[in-house]
């Protein structure tokens, strides 16, 4: 049986997801802490109060982390779909904060959204986007 999280009224147990009414139940507490969603997808809340959507991923045997917003800004429905573009990048090969800084940080949130538009289908990436695809890579295999 689950037990409760002593700083958090939500029970963690295999397979649980976030709902809207508890990502904005969620109160700051002394440290900082991760609230999970499944997948690598969390809500790190700071002890200030600030919600920030993260993406925690291995690769090339190396433990990443990708942010995917802030909330309100980004809701859960947009982390979600933000992190399964995530998930299709790495699936593909494709290191997403590497595309991330190769494509610059707004042009990345519009590929997110176009992938969003395209249910996932990587001929959907645009041509700058497929270009930076291929120069990371390149850049992997040297």
């Amino acid at each position: 049986m689950a037990t409760p999280n002593r700083h958090c009224t939500r029970t963690h147990r295999v397979g649980c997801v976030l709902t809207e009414a508890e990502v904005d139940n969620i109160k700051p507490v002394r440290c900082s802490r991760k609230v999970t969603d499944g997948k690598g997808l969390y809500l790190l809340v700071t002890p200030k109060g600030g919600r920030c959507w993260r993406f925690a991923y291995r690769f090339a045997r190396k433990c990443k982390t990708l942010s995917l917003g802030t909330y309100p800004e980004v809701t859960l429905e947009w982390a979600r779909a933000r992190h399964a573009f995530a998930r299709n990048l790495l699936a593909n090969g494709v290191d997403p904060s590497a595309l991330r800084r190769a494509l610059g940080k707004h042009i990345f949130i519009v590929t997110m959204q176009e992938w969003q538009i395209a249910q996932g289908h990587m001929s959907a990436f645009p041509s700058s986007v497929a270009e930076a695809i291929r120069a990371i890579r390149a850049e992997s295999r040297v």
